[in-house]
This record gives structure tokens, C-alpha cells and sequence, in this order.
């Protein structure tokens, strides 16, 4: 994993580069686990029809 950082003129690092191949594989992964807690969470949520969908919606 190749990174720089970015300090500030104190030398406190205030910024992370990282390679961009490395950035998208840690963007997948975070987008994955949130996927599948979205997943789990709805698992127990009733299913209502397209019809009664667009009831609900014209009320």
C-alpha cells in the first residue's frame, strides 16, 4: 500500500494520498458492508405491491 501524507507546516499530518487502485478497493468493500447492513436490516420489512404502492402515494 503506497501513501503520502500531507502535514501541516508543524508537521501534524492532516491528509492521507493513497493509490487510487487501493482507494477503490477499500470504496468497494466499505460500499459491500453497507450494503449488506441495508440488507439486514430490511430483512423483517413487509412487502406491499406495486397496486397498493401507488394508492398509498396518490392519497
Amino acid at each position: 500500500m503506497v501513501k503520502e501524507y500531507i502535514t501541516d507546516e508543524k508537521g501534524n499530518i492532516k491528509s492521507v494520498v493513497l493509490d487510487y487502485v487501493f482507494y477503490q478497493q477499500i470504496e468497494s468493500v466499505i460500499e459491500d458492508f453497507l450494503l449488506g447492513k441495508i440488507i439486514a436490516e430490511t430483512e423483517n420489512d413487509v412487502d406491499i405491491s406495486l397496486e397498493d404502492t401507488k394508492l398509498l402515494i396518490s392519497k
